[in-house]
């Protein structure tokens, strides 16, 4: 009767702890496991045991479902960074709220379109430069946005670091405290609850010593020996990218990518990954945008005559070859090669004209990077494609040369209108006026010829056709000429085709030659056997007009670069849209991801309550159960003493 009080009372303690932590989180039922008493030495088959003992209380608790939980609550954790900050994404693109490029980006195109109508009025010139400051604003805008919301996230993982810290601080100390006192189910319910909080920053692996405390493993690097913390930090590499360390006595060990879960991993993974790779593609898009509107500026006139301006500030970084050439464009063609570093192009000439040998040296790295050149036979266009870039290069490139080209890693916020006069938009092309101070040119195929242009008003391209067909006519068919223009350095190219069957020497400093300046050649030439080449030795930009008063020929191909494939293969809207439908796609990914995860670790946890859970109508039951137990064995002792006090009188008498 005694054991089974004592019994019982323990029973009801327990029943009353469940029922007082029935809400505390991460409290898990307890049980009481009873085992009966044998009788010792057996007497006789008659003979009962001594009763009942309690023989454990024990936690209901299952480890497996718990390792689960911690796993499937880092997932849910990393995709709730996702899904917490996509709306903020998604607001910089979105584009029925006004928030997005699209509409300034149609605008500008539209713009040119209008001056291209209007290519006299000083009012449709004032409205394209302001659209075009609309949407380099815009553009600036977004980029900032994201470069805000990717330091925020830093800030945001410095903070989550700070609280695996501290985590770690408050586990050691119920490691110190449940070695003391291992039978303390309730410490370890509390160590427990800290480890799902903490498997919800960053995905850890525990596993229990036989002194009862835990030891924590971040990939194999130790974060918690017994009551020893490594402590975590947090730092940018020298790309800018979240970098994680783990503090050993030895010295602290890079261990990022040695993080595979949780929500630290979300935020490296979305700041460094998704938002980067956003920002490379606006970044793509500014670059693309501005080098191709600028390299068709240059080629056209103002109604002041200016020429070879760029529209936009350009977001490259580019010193020109000294020998001749221009780099007259840097275009990305991969955003996700991208890097962002300074390259150097070395160029060694190889007479006669040719392509000439490119070495391209990455300056940040100090390595040689492999590069593709491809030429334009016509113009000797020069485009050279690595790391992500197209590098074009114009012009005659006759000596061993050098130069650097670098994108800005803020490209789409550096961008800005550089035209400040309305009259210096290069509506009109580079148009030239063949008249009777310029219209005679005097060849030597083995009889000296003089060749008459007609008069009239040409373009670069007209022009060196015009040459090209009658220099082939006044030969007799003699040479087969390819005389080409190059817009971008307004050079003309004259090539004697191999197939010819005479040498031909274009006189062209010869007294009774006029057209000398028209096309650029400020010296004779050497006589062209069957494939020679020469291009004229200095711009014609001085020869060139203004263009006719009118003319818009240059805002109709501006304009034009609306519907041109100029962006990787891609239109500039389809280029954008493509961003803009990226970011959608992933914004509704995580988001469902993120549902899923949660369904999972309610699920988890659904089944962790019906095992561990404190059910109060149990404990209700239990609580009657373990009273009447109890009663009965008081009364048990009660008729005990009651036979034995009647024993004693009866033995009395």
């Amino acid at each position: 009767g005694r054991n089974a009080l004592v019994a019982m009372r323990t029973a009801l303690d327990v029943t009353a702890h469940n029922v007082a932590n029935a809400a505390t989180p991460g409290y898990h039922r307890q049980e009481v496991v009873f085992e009966d008493i044998s009788p010792g030495v057996l007497i006789s088959r008659t003979t009962t045991g001594r009763g009942v003992r309690v023989a454990d209380v024990r936690r209901l608790y299952d480890e497996f479902v718990g390792s689960q939980i911690r796993l499937e609550s880092g997932n849910r954790s990393y995709w709730e960074v996702f899904n917490t900050h996509f709306p903020q994404i998604e607001a910089v693109f979105n584009d029925e709220s006004g928030g997005g490029l699209a509409e300034p980006l149609n605008t500008f195109f539209s713009s040119w379109d209008e001056v291209s109508q209007h290519p006299e009025e000083y009012a449709s010139r004032e409205l394209l430069l302001k659209n075009g400051e609309y949407l380099a604003e815009r553009l600036g805008s977004a980029y900032r946005t994201l470069e805000d919301l990717k330091k925020g996230l830093y800030d945001e993982a410095a903070t989550t670091v700070d609280e695996v810290n501290e985590l770690l601080g408050q586990i050691a100390e119920l490691n110190r405290k449940i070695a003391l006192a291992p039978g303390v189910l309730d410490l370890r319910d509390q160590r427990d609850l800290l480890l799902d909080r903490l498997n919800g920053l960053v995905r850890v692996t525990a596993f229990e010593e036989p002194n009862h405390k835990v030891t924590l493993l971040l990939g194999g690097t130790p974060l918690l020996e017994g009551e020893t913390v490594h402590s975590l930090s947090v730092s940018h590499g020298t790309d800018g990218e979240i970098r994680y360390s783990v503090n050993l006595p030895g010295g602290a060990r890079d261990v990022t990518d040695l993080i595979a879960g949780g929500k630290l991993k979300g935020i490296t993974d979305l700041r460094d990954r998704t938002l980067a790779g956003y920002m490379d593609r606006l970044n793509a898009f500014a670059v693309n945008l501005t080098q191709e509107v600028n390299a068709r500026h240059r080629e056209g006139f103002g109604l002041d005559g200016a020429t070879g301006q760029d529209f936009f500030l350009s977001p490259v970084s580019v010193t020109d070859p000294s020998g001749g050439g221009v780099v007259s464009k840097v275009a990305v063609s991969d955003p996700d090669a991208l890097d962002y570093h300074r390259f150097q192009i070395d160029y060694v000439h190889n007479p006669p004209e040719d392509g000439g040998d490119f070495t391209v040296t990455d300056l940040t790295t100090g390595q040689v990077v492999s590069a593709t050149v491809s030429i334009d036979p016509t113009t000797m266009r020069r485009t050279l494609s690595f790391s992500g870039l197209e590098v074009t290069v114009d012009g005659p490139m006759t000596a061993d040369e050098s130069f650097q080209v670098q994108v800005l890693k803020n490209a789409a916020s550096s961008v800005s209108v550089t035209v400040a006069n309305p009259e210096s938009v290069a509506a009109a092309r580079a148009v030239f006026q063949v008249d009777g101070t310029n219209d005679t040119i005097l060849i030597d195929t083995g009889t000296v010829t003089q060749v008459k242009l007609p008069h009239g008003v040409y373009t670069g391209e007209e022009l060196a056709a015009l040459l090209e067909s009658e220099v082939e006519n006044a030969s007799g068919g003699a040479v087969d000429l390819t005389v080409a223009f190059n817009p971008q350095v307004k050079m003309f190219r004259v090539e004697n085709s191999p197939a010819s069957s005479s040498s031909i020497d274009i006189l062209w400093e010869d007294p009774s030659t006029t057209g000398g300046s028209l096309f650029g050649f400020s010296s004779d030439t050497p006589p062209l056997a069957p494939g020679d080449v020469v291009s004229s030795q200095s711009s014609v930009e001085a020869f060139a007009g203004a263009g006719i008063p009118g003319d818009n020929g240059n805002a109709l191909a501006l304009s034009a670069l609306a519907d041109e494939e100029v962006m990787a293969g891609r239109t500039p809207t389809e280029f954008y849209r493509e961003l803009v439908s990226q970011v959608g796609v992933d914004g509704a990914a995580s988001e469902r991801m993120y549902s899923f995860q949660d369904s999972v670790v309610q699920g988890l946890e659904q089944k962790m309550e019906e095992m561990g859970g404190v059910n109060l109508d149990e404990e209700a039951a239990n609580l009657i159960r373990f009273q009447k137990s109890f009663e009965a064995a008081a009364k048990m002792i009660q008729v005990a003493d009651e036979l034995l006090s009647t024993l004693i009188e009866m033995a009395g008498r």
